[in-house]
Protein backbone atom coordinates (compact mmCIF):
# COMPACT_ATOMS: atom_id res chain seq x y z
CA UNK A 1 0.00 0.00 0.00
CA UNK A 2 1.10 3.54 -0.77
CA UNK A 3 -0.38 6.80 0.43
CA UNK A 4 -0.01 9.67 2.86
CA UNK A 5 -0.19 10.24 6.60
CA UNK A 6 -0.89 13.71 7.99
CA UNK A 7 0.19 14.78 11.46
CA UNK A 8 -0.81 17.58 13.75
CA UNK A 9 2.31 18.82 15.53
CA UNK A 10 2.27 20.92 18.70
CA UNK A 11 5.40 22.79 19.78
CA UNK A 12 6.65 21.77 23.21
CA UNK A 13 8.94 24.78 23.72
CA UNK A 14 9.61 28.16 22.15
CA UNK A 15 12.16 28.08 19.36
CA UNK A 16 13.44 29.45 16.08
CA UNK A 17 12.23 27.71 12.93
CA UNK A 18 13.71 27.92 9.44
CA UNK A 19 11.47 29.70 6.95
CA UNK A 20 11.42 26.52 4.89
CA UNK A 21 11.78 23.46 7.10
CA UNK A 22 11.83 20.80 4.37
CA UNK A 23 15.39 19.62 5.06
CA UNK A 24 14.73 19.54 8.80
CA UNK A 25 11.58 17.47 8.31
CA UNK A 26 13.47 15.16 5.95
CA UNK A 27 15.96 14.54 8.77
CA UNK A 28 13.14 14.11 11.31
CA UNK A 29 11.49 11.40 9.23
CA UNK A 30 14.80 9.61 8.70
CA UNK A 31 15.30 9.58 12.48
CA UNK A 32 11.89 7.97 12.81
CA UNK A 33 12.76 5.38 10.14
CA UNK A 34 15.99 4.60 12.01
CA UNK A 35 14.00 3.99 15.20
CA UNK A 36 11.75 1.59 13.25
CA UNK A 37 14.67 -0.18 11.54
CA UNK A 38 18.23 1.11 11.46
CA UNK A 39 19.21 -1.17 8.58
CA UNK A 40 16.17 -0.23 6.46
CA UNK A 41 16.76 3.47 7.07
CA UNK A 42 20.43 3.16 6.13
CA UNK A 43 19.56 1.24 2.96
CA UNK A 44 17.16 3.97 1.82
CA UNK A 45 19.66 6.68 2.69
CA UNK A 46 22.57 5.06 0.86
CA UNK A 47 21.06 3.14 -2.02
CA UNK A 48 18.08 5.05 -3.37
CA UNK A 49 18.59 7.99 -5.69
CA UNK A 50 14.93 9.02 -5.57
CA UNK A 51 13.70 8.56 -2.02
CA UNK A 52 10.53 6.44 -1.67
CA UNK A 53 8.82 9.14 0.37
CA UNK A 54 7.96 12.82 0.14
CA UNK A 55 7.44 15.33 2.93
CA UNK A 56 5.54 18.58 2.95
CA UNK A 57 6.85 21.75 4.54
CA UNK A 58 5.17 22.74 7.78
CA UNK A 59 1.62 23.97 7.21
CA UNK A 60 -0.37 26.62 9.04
CA UNK A 61 -3.73 25.13 10.08
CA UNK A 62 -5.30 28.56 10.54
CA UNK A 63 -4.58 29.65 6.93
CA UNK A 64 -6.17 26.82 4.90
CA UNK A 65 -3.15 24.60 5.52
CA UNK A 66 -0.83 27.03 3.76
CA UNK A 67 2.65 25.59 3.32
CA UNK A 68 5.33 27.72 4.94
CA UNK A 69 7.89 28.80 2.35
CA UNK A 70 9.59 31.94 3.64
CA UNK A 71 13.00 33.53 3.32
CA UNK A 72 13.55 34.41 6.97
CA UNK A 73 13.35 32.19 10.06
CA UNK A 74 10.45 32.80 12.41
CA UNK A 75 9.74 32.25 16.09
CA UNK A 76 7.56 29.38 17.26
CA UNK A 77 5.83 29.62 20.63
CA UNK A 78 5.14 26.65 22.87
CA UNK A 79 1.66 25.33 22.10
CA UNK A 80 1.72 26.49 18.47
CA UNK A 81 0.15 23.98 16.08
CA UNK A 82 1.22 22.98 12.60
CA UNK A 83 0.35 20.25 10.14
CA UNK A 84 2.82 18.00 8.34
CA UNK A 85 2.21 15.40 5.62
CA UNK A 86 4.41 12.41 4.75
CA UNK A 87 3.77 10.47 1.54
CA UNK A 88 4.93 6.88 1.22
CA UNK A 89 5.75 5.33 -2.16
CA UNK A 90 6.38 1.86 -0.77
CA UNK A 91 4.46 -0.39 1.60
CA UNK A 92 7.20 -0.49 4.24
CA UNK A 93 7.41 3.31 4.30
CA UNK A 94 3.64 3.63 4.69
CA UNK A 95 3.69 1.19 7.60
CA UNK A 96 6.54 3.14 9.22
CA UNK A 97 4.67 6.44 8.77
CA UNK A 98 1.66 4.96 10.58
CA UNK A 99 3.93 4.00 13.47
CA UNK A 100 4.60 7.67 14.20
CA UNK A 101 1.61 7.93 16.49
CA UNK A 102 0.01 10.33 18.92
CA UNK A 103 2.35 11.29 21.74
CA UNK A 104 5.49 10.71 19.68
CA UNK A 105 8.26 13.32 19.80
CA UNK A 106 9.44 14.97 16.58
CA UNK A 107 12.49 17.24 16.66
CA UNK A 108 12.46 19.76 13.80
CA UNK A 109 15.72 21.67 13.93
CA UNK A 110 15.85 23.41 17.30
CA UNK A 111 12.12 23.08 17.99
CA UNK A 112 10.70 20.00 19.78
CA UNK A 113 7.19 18.95 18.80
CA UNK A 114 4.77 16.31 19.94
CA UNK A 115 2.33 14.52 17.63
CA UNK A 116 -1.16 15.39 18.86
CA UNK A 117 -3.21 13.86 16.02
CA UNK A 118 -2.64 11.46 13.13
CA UNK A 119 -4.79 11.27 9.98
CA UNK A 120 -4.74 8.38 7.53
CA UNK A 121 -8.43 8.18 6.73
CA UNK A 122 -9.02 10.76 4.02
CA UNK A 123 -8.77 13.83 6.24
CA UNK A 124 -5.95 16.25 5.44
CA UNK A 125 -5.37 14.58 2.04
CA UNK A 126 -4.33 11.37 3.78
CA UNK A 127 -5.04 7.69 3.31
CA UNK A 128 -3.69 4.62 1.57
CA UNK A 129 -4.33 2.87 -1.72
CA UNK A 130 -3.02 -0.28 -3.32
CA UNK A 131 -1.00 0.42 -6.50
CA UNK A 132 -3.32 -1.86 -8.46
CA UNK A 133 -6.32 0.25 -7.36
CA UNK A 134 -4.56 3.40 -8.52
CA UNK A 135 -3.89 1.84 -11.93
CA UNK A 136 -7.46 0.57 -12.22
CA UNK A 137 -8.94 3.98 -11.43
CA UNK A 138 -6.87 5.56 -14.20
CA UNK A 139 -7.77 2.87 -16.74
CA UNK A 140 -11.48 3.02 -15.92
CA UNK A 141 -11.77 6.82 -15.90
CA UNK A 142 -13.53 8.49 -18.85
CA UNK A 143 -11.50 10.46 -21.32
CA UNK A 144 -10.38 13.83 -19.98
CA UNK A 145 -10.03 17.22 -21.62
CA UNK A 146 -7.14 18.36 -19.46
CA UNK A 147 -5.32 17.99 -16.15
CA UNK A 148 -4.34 20.77 -13.75
CA UNK A 149 -1.36 20.58 -11.42
CA UNK A 150 -1.42 22.94 -8.44
CA UNK A 151 2.07 23.19 -6.98
CA UNK A 152 1.67 24.06 -3.29
CA UNK A 153 5.39 24.08 -2.61
CA UNK A 154 8.03 25.08 -5.17
CA UNK A 155 8.66 22.57 -7.94
CA UNK A 156 12.05 22.45 -9.60
CA UNK A 157 13.88 20.31 -12.14
CA UNK A 158 17.55 19.95 -13.01
CA UNK A 159 18.90 20.91 -16.43
CA UNK A 160 22.65 20.48 -16.33
CA UNK A 161 23.80 22.47 -13.33
CA UNK A 162 20.83 24.84 -13.33
CA UNK A 163 17.38 24.83 -11.74
CA UNK A 164 14.58 24.72 -14.33
CA UNK A 165 11.59 26.40 -12.73
CA UNK A 166 9.01 26.31 -15.53
CA UNK A 167 6.96 23.07 -15.16
CA UNK A 168 6.75 22.19 -18.84
CA UNK A 169 4.93 18.88 -19.48
CA UNK A 170 8.09 17.29 -20.88
CA UNK A 171 9.66 17.85 -17.44
CA UNK A 172 6.67 17.11 -15.20
CA UNK A 173 5.57 13.74 -16.57
CA UNK A 174 9.02 12.16 -17.10
CA UNK A 175 9.92 13.06 -13.51
CA UNK A 176 6.82 11.15 -12.39
CA UNK A 177 7.78 8.19 -14.59
CA UNK A 178 11.17 8.19 -12.88
CA UNK A 179 9.56 8.13 -9.43
CA UNK A 180 7.19 5.37 -10.50
CA UNK A 181 10.07 3.17 -11.68
CA UNK A 182 12.37 3.92 -8.73
CA UNK A 183 9.62 3.03 -6.25
CA UNK A 184 9.13 -0.37 -7.90
CA UNK A 185 5.52 0.27 -8.89
CA UNK A 186 3.84 -2.41 -11.03
CA UNK A 187 4.04 -2.29 -14.79
CA UNK A 188 6.57 -0.62 -17.02
CA UNK A 189 6.37 3.12 -17.66
CA UNK A 190 9.35 4.17 -19.75
CA UNK A 191 10.64 7.68 -19.15
CA UNK A 192 11.68 8.26 -22.78
CA UNK A 193 8.25 7.19 -24.07
CA UNK A 194 6.50 9.41 -21.51
CA UNK A 195 8.61 12.38 -22.59
CA UNK A 196 7.47 11.91 -26.19
CA UNK A 197 3.81 11.71 -25.15
CA UNK A 198 4.15 14.73 -22.84
CA UNK A 199 5.38 16.91 -25.69
CA UNK A 200 1.87 16.65 -27.15
CA UNK A 201 0.19 17.72 -23.88
CA UNK A 202 0.42 21.43 -24.54
CA UNK A 203 -0.01 23.84 -21.62
CA UNK A 204 -3.37 25.59 -22.03
CA UNK A 205 -3.52 27.80 -18.95
CA UNK A 206 -1.21 28.73 -16.12
CA UNK A 207 -0.90 31.09 -13.18
CA UNK A 208 2.42 30.82 -11.42
CA UNK A 209 5.54 32.53 -10.19
CA UNK A 210 9.11 31.72 -9.36
CA UNK A 211 9.90 31.29 -5.68
CA UNK A 212 13.34 30.87 -4.15
CA UNK A 213 13.81 28.50 -1.25
CA UNK A 214 16.63 29.30 1.13
CA UNK A 215 18.57 26.55 2.90
CA UNK A 216 20.57 29.12 4.81
CA UNK A 217 21.78 32.64 4.29
CA UNK A 218 24.18 31.73 1.50
CA UNK A 219 22.46 29.25 -0.76
CA UNK A 220 19.12 27.88 -1.89
CA UNK A 221 17.19 26.66 -4.91
CA UNK A 222 14.69 28.22 -7.30
CA UNK A 223 11.27 26.69 -7.86
CA UNK A 224 7.82 27.56 -9.12
CA UNK A 225 4.41 27.62 -7.41
CA UNK A 226 0.99 28.01 -9.00
CA UNK A 227 -1.49 26.15 -11.19
CA UNK A 228 -0.65 24.73 -14.62
CA UNK A 229 -3.15 23.06 -16.95
CA UNK A 230 -2.11 20.64 -19.70
CA UNK A 231 -4.35 19.52 -22.57
CA UNK A 232 -5.05 15.81 -22.90
CA UNK A 233 -7.87 15.81 -25.46
CA UNK A 234 -5.59 15.49 -28.51
CA UNK A 235 -3.82 12.39 -27.23
CA UNK A 236 -4.49 8.78 -28.15
CA UNK A 237 -6.56 7.06 -25.45
CA UNK A 238 -3.65 4.87 -24.33
CA UNK A 239 -1.31 7.84 -24.01
CA UNK A 240 -3.93 9.83 -22.15
CA UNK A 241 -4.36 6.98 -19.65
CA UNK A 242 -0.62 6.93 -18.99
CA UNK A 243 -0.46 10.65 -18.27
CA UNK A 244 -3.64 10.47 -16.18
CA UNK A 245 -2.16 7.69 -14.08
CA UNK A 246 1.03 9.65 -13.51
CA UNK A 247 -0.96 12.76 -12.64
CA UNK A 248 -2.89 10.82 -9.99
CA UNK A 249 0.39 9.42 -8.68
CA UNK A 250 1.71 12.98 -8.33
CA UNK A 251 -0.63 13.55 -5.38
CA UNK A 252 1.42 11.02 -3.46
CA UNK A 253 4.88 11.20 -5.00
CA UNK A 254 5.27 14.93 -5.53
CA UNK A 255 6.88 16.31 -8.69
CA UNK A 256 10.46 17.15 -9.64
CA UNK A 257 13.57 17.28 -7.47
CA UNK A 258 13.92 17.31 -3.68
CA UNK A 259 10.42 16.00 -2.94
CA UNK A 260 11.80 14.25 0.16
CA UNK A 261 12.82 17.72 1.37
CA UNK A 262 9.52 19.52 0.93
CA UNK A 263 9.61 20.53 -2.75
CA UNK A 264 7.07 19.70 -5.44
CA UNK A 265 3.97 19.09 -3.31
CA UNK A 266 1.22 18.86 -5.94
CA UNK A 267 -2.52 18.41 -6.19
CA UNK A 268 -4.09 17.40 -9.48
CA UNK A 269 -7.58 17.73 -10.89
CA UNK A 270 -9.16 16.66 -14.17
CA UNK A 271 -11.82 18.06 -16.47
Amino acid sequence: MIGAVAYELTAVDDGRMEGFAGRLLHAAFFRHLARCSASFSQQIHDETNIKPFAVSPLMRPQVHHEMIVEKEPFLVSAGAKFFWRVSALQDAIFEAALMLGEGASVQVGHVPFIVTAVHADGAMESGGIEPEELIASALEAPQMQDVTFTFRSPVTFRRGTLDATLPAPELVFPSLADKWTQAGMPGSIEKASVRQIAQEAAPSDWRGRTQRVYFGRRYGANGCVGSFTYQLKGLRERDQKILSLLAQYANISGVGRLTAQGFGQARTSFR
